[in-house]
């Protein structure tokens, strides 16, 4: 095998199917996407975000019978629901940490409140 030929089954590899495109024409597929759309999120939000948006579009491209786009929308649920629990679990480390801090305010606001302990 040369090189040529390795370097063209990895460009091919690399590209993704035709039912990832939004619009062929103007270039606009799921990459483009995932830095428009989740550009400004890292890290779970940013990989959950993306997964809904690739799942929501193949949907009824990939597989046209019902089996796939059910397949297709349990992962949007998936996806969606790990990005709920996800936002719930950064809501309740606010919620402690504002708890702590509220505390420590209500013991600095008491005359009796020795800070050297």
């Amino acid at each position: 095998m040369s090189v040529d030929d390795f370097e063209k089954i990895m460009e091919d590899h690399m590209k993704l199917p035709k039912y990832y495109n939004l619009d062929e024409e103007r270039g606009l597929g799921l990459q483009w996407l995932k830095e428009a759309g989740a550009g400004h999120l890292s890290g779970v939000e940013a990989d959950n975000v993306c997964n809904i948006f690739k799942y929501g579009i193949r949907y009824g491209k990939k597989t046209i019978h019902w089996q796939g786009k059910a397949d297709d929308a349990l992962k949007i649920a998936t996806f969606g629901y790990l990005l709920y629990m996800h936002c719930k679990k950064e809501i309740d480390k606010e919620k402690a940490a504002l708890a702590i801090n509220e505390e420590n305010d209500a013991d600095i606001d008491n005359p009796l409140y020795d800070s050297s302990s």
